[in-house]
């Protein structure tokens, strides 16, 4: 099982709705038993390939993305507004460096984050449009708080649309 994992920080995406996020190559999924495709990320780079327009990112559901620990970034099983205590960690990236103001204050505009999977990172491509292309993407809601009640997160929309001709 590859359980080699990279993780980067994403900053406000035009081509995803403003949204910053996160990208994944996804070994820490697979070592929890979870294939990154079977979590209902849409495929960027198909839809790129086929020549779309538009296409609707979803709202991942059964999942979110947890800022409580310093430095670090986890998928958790989690739904919206659900308060419980022992929401299991699924994937977790950590960062050297603190996260930027300005990644955290995109986040919280929306209370929202974007997810992208890719089976590699930025650097195994001649460029971003080329990474662009192998992107499964989706939308997840952010925790900024677990304490003895749990967390809850603000309900966010079900999926946005965006315009194909700006990511590449």
């Amino acid at each position: 099982m590859d359980t080699e994992d990279e993780w980067g920080r994403l900053s406000a995406l035009p081509e995803a709705g403003n949204r910053a996020g996160i990208y994944t190559t996804g070994g820490d999924l697979r070592a929890h038993g979870i294939d990154p495709l079977t979590l209902g990320l849409a495929d960027l780079g198909a839809a790129i390939r086929r020549g779309d327009d538009q296409l609707e990112i979803p709202f991942l559901s059964n999942i979110a993305l947890s800022l409580v620990v310093p430095g670090e970034v986890q998928l958790i099983r989690a739904k919206t507004n659900v308060f419980r205590r022992d929401h299991p960690v699924i994937g977790a990236g950590v960062f050297t460096d603190s996260h930027p103001a300005e990644w955290l204050e995109t986040l919280a505009k929306f209370d929202q984050s974007v997810l992208v999977y890719a089976p590699h990172g930025p650097r195994h491509y001649s460029s971003y449009g080329k990474w662009l292309e192998h992107w499964h993407i989706g939308l997840l809601p952010v925790a900024y708080r677990v304490d003895f009640d749990g967390f809850s997160m603000f309900p966010p929309g079900t999926t946005i649309t965006v315009k194909l001709d700006d990511a590449a």
